[in-house]
């Protein structure tokens, strides 16, 4: 029994790390079908798939459609239970621009209400199969059938869902719409409409607990709390509608208000909630009733004040939510535009490095190149005739660019036909970036020199279109937008103000600096940034080459060093030799010159050049000095070109080879001769120091002495550009020959 209930715990654990390691992902699959008669140029190539819910950084993705089957399949990544719009599309990135119809009713607000309501997508002339809804949970599959054998003039066509979660989207989408709720209720008296309400609702809820085993937990809920938020949305509108009055009683109406509106009293606001699309639309009636019961004011237009009645009723994701759905409704409009970003401010404080701080920030950074003040961002614009011009082609004329929907606002249309024909001689130019409202089969196209070519510079188009208002530019002569706003009396104020200024070489050279101000101010940053590490590599070089030299200098005072003992030991050896054969006379003889040597010796020392006259001066004292020990013959030759006052070579460079010449050559040889010669060649001096002796091997040499020569020669030679060349020949028949070759500029 106890290894059964391990196994069962161990196969339990494994699942759970089998779960917890699944993709975060859902599969999507399907087929359309389209009847060629009713959309006889329309073939999606791409499926766009837009997050609803919950708020993500990641905005889109895109499935690819096979246009030879009409099939197409792919995977969404997700973390948790997410609702998604569904478009197909012609091409990916192209704007989506509803058509409307205007039906009437009756009921509280009265007979024939004009209402609008969308039944069809058109955009460019083909009909766009657009935002189905659909709902998904990590390791869902969902299959759809989109059948549009059918008139376009149904909208939705016939979709069908199957796999895992199917009937999930089935249930939501089309089969059963339980968020679905009757205008009866405005026909009725409040009392009567309330109670009606209630009705339904009880009603929706039974529906959908007796389908309640076939749809997922997350399903069932954001289903109830749907049609539990959508009732309590309708009970407040007519709430609402029964107490609006041009001039209410503000008493009267509170406590009429706190009476109706006693079912929100024990309500509680929960974040789970949000999952709900009509829960998210609720917390703007819950802040309108809060409103109404506290003040006794209606308040349709209150939508703005609300933002900050909600920082004290709402709180945690509830808040965030609204306040970034409202920031973001704000940044869309021109006129609540500035208020915006210092309640971006504020949202930014209390919720950063939110995926919901994160959409507000990149929506402000790319508003803040199209503000007044700024070099207008590049546009492309095609005319009547289809000829292709920027907006940076346009300097020296005024601008207006507009994306008024101008079927819907008649009279702003009237505006600018009349801006047109008061300005146009005198260099307006009116373009409009809507291009998928006014193409050219449009009446009120004309009133335009240019429409925006929605295929190029898409981000900047972007940056100009308010989604929630409509926007106005007014661009100077230099390119510089001088105005943005909603209302084109304003800019009609401003346009000959702009048309009056001048533009001449001075305003184009201010427009360049201004245009690329960006760049030149980084170019000139990277230029200085560029000469400081420059400077810097060079003063660091500098001072690293002045420690390598100091460290040579003291190395080759350390090797003089070495020498000067080696040359005194052999100096001594002498002097002793005199000493020990009685030789008096002679050790006096030879102390005296050792002394004027060795005066000479520390004062050479301590110089890093001295001249050939000094060398040789010193190399003769130094010469005779040990003829006096040694019995040889010896030369010194000079070159008659040569300068020897003013020709430098490192001191005593030649005195250690002299001395190995007379104690390792010529010593204890009867016949001995050592021949100094020093000669130019071009711009180079040549010492040649060659005796007669036995010569010796090069390669298995281990002298002190000529070892710390060329060890001095070296490190000489690793300071200066020009370097000092040994040369040895040496062999028995011939003796030695040491030839030193100096550059004159050492």
């Amino acid at each position: 029994m106890k290894s059964f209930s391990l196994q069962l715990i161990l196969v339990i654990i494994s699942l759970s790390l089998i779960g917890q390691n699944s993709p975060k992902y859902a599969s999507i699959s399907g087929k359309i079908i389209l009847n060629k008669e009713f959309y006889p140029d329309y073939i999606p190539q791409t499926i766009e798939i837009t997050k609803q819910w919950p708020i993500d950084t990641a905005k889109y993705q895109y499935i690819i459609i096979d246009t030879s089957t009409m099939t197409f399949s792919g995977k969404i990544y997700l973390q948790e239970f997410s609702e998604f719009l569904v478009s197909f599309s012609t091409e990916v990135g192209k704007h989506i621009f509803p058509s409307y119809i205007v039906y009437s009713y009756t009921g509280i607000f009265g007979e024939g209400t004009n209402m609008t309501h969308k039944y069809v997508t058109l955009q460019e002339g083909k009909y766009l199969l657009n935002a189905h809804k659909i709902f998904l949970e990590p390791r869902d599959s969902l299959h759809i059938i989109l059948d549009y054998n059918t008139d376009f003039k149904s909208y939705a066509g016939s979709v069908t869902y199957s796999g895992k979660c199917g009937f999930n989207n089935q249930f939501v989408g089309f089969d059963i719409k339980v968020n679905s709720f009757s205008d009866k209720s405005f026909k009725l008296s409040i009392s009567e409409a309330l109670s009606f309400e209630d009705k339904l609702l009880s009603e929706q809820k039974q529906l959908l607990l007796s389908i309640n085993d076939t749809l997922s937990k997350n399903t069932y809920n954001k289903l109830l709390y749907d049609i539990t938020f959508k009732s309590l949305v309708q009970k407040h509108a007519l709430i609402r509608a029964s107490l609006y009055t041009e001039k209410p009683n503000i008493i009267k109406n509170r406590q009429i208000a706190r009476e109706l509106y006693s079912f929100m009293d024990t309500l509680e606001l929960k974040s789970e909630y949000l999952i709900s699309k009509e829960f998210r639309s609720f917390l703007e009636s819950y802040l309108e009733y809060i409103n109404r019961i506290v003040t006794g004011l209606d308040s349709p237009e209150s939508n703005l004040k609300n933002f900050d009645l909600s920082k004290t009723v709402f709180s945690g994701d509830i808040l965030k939510y609204y306040l970034f759905n409202k920031i973001d409704f704000k940044l869309s409009n021109v006129s609540t535009y500035s208020s915006a970003i210092v309640d971006y401010n504020y949202f930014a404080s209390n919720f950063p490095n939110t995926a919901e701080q994160n959409i507000l920030t990149k929506k402000i950074e790319k508003r803040k190149s199209t503000l007044p003040n700024n070099i207008a961002p590049e546009l492309a614009f095609k005319n009547h005739t289809n000829k292709n011009v920027k907006i940076s082609d346009k300097k020296g004329s005024v601008v207006l660019i507009s994306d008024y929907n101008f079927s819907v606002f008649e009279k702003n249309y009237k505006k600018l036909k009349i801006l047109k024909n008061k300005f146009a001689k005198k260099g307006l130019q009116l373009v409009c970036t809507n291009a998928s409202n006014h193409t050219a089969e449009r009446k009120d196209t004309s009133i335009f020199n240019y429409i925006v070519d929605a295929n190029k510079f898409l981000s900047n188009i972007e940056s100009y279109n308010y989604k929630n208002s409509n926007a106005f530019y007014l661009i100077a002569k230099d390119g510089t937008i001088r105005l943005l706003s909603d209302k084109i009396s304003e800019a009609e104020k401003l346009i000959p103000e702009l048309l009056a200024e001048k533009y001449n070489m001075f305003t184009k050279a201010k427009s360049f600096f201004k245009l690329n101000s960006k760049l030149i101010f980084f170019a000139l940053l990277g230029l200085v940034i560029l000469m400081g590490i420059l400077v810097l590599f060079k003063f660091f070089t500098q001072k690293k080459l002045i420690n390598k030299q100091n460290q040579l200098k003291s190395e080759l005072k350390a090797i003089r060093a070495q020498l000067n003992p080696h040359f005194l030991f052999n100096s001594l050896n002498s002097i002793q030799s005199f000493i020990n054969n009685s030789d008096t006379e002679q050790a006096n003889i030879y102390l005296s010159k050792f002394a004027r040597l060795m005066r000479n010796l520390l004062e050479y020392s301590e110089k890093e050049s001295i001249t050939l006259k000094e060398e040789i001066d010193f190399i003769t004292e130094y010469i005779e000095l040990e003829a006096l020990r040694h019995n040889f013959k010896f030369e010194i030759n000079t070159d008659k070109q040569i300068d020897l006052y003013n020709t430098e070579i490192p001191g005593l460079l030649s005195q250690p080879f002299i001395e190995n010449a007379i104690i390792h050559g010529i010593a204890g040889n009867v016949n001995g001769k050592i021949e100094l010669n020093i000669t130019r060649l071009t711009d180079k001096i040549r010492i040649s120091i060659k005796d007669n002796g036995n010569g010796f091997d090069e390669n298995h040499s281990s002298g002190f002495g000529l070892k710390s020569c060329r060890d001095r020669i070296n490190l000489i030679n690793s300071q200066k550009r020009q370097h000092i060349k040994l040369d040895i020949i040496s062999n028995k028949k011939n003796g030695t020959e040491i030839i030193l070759t100096i550059p004159e500029e050492l």
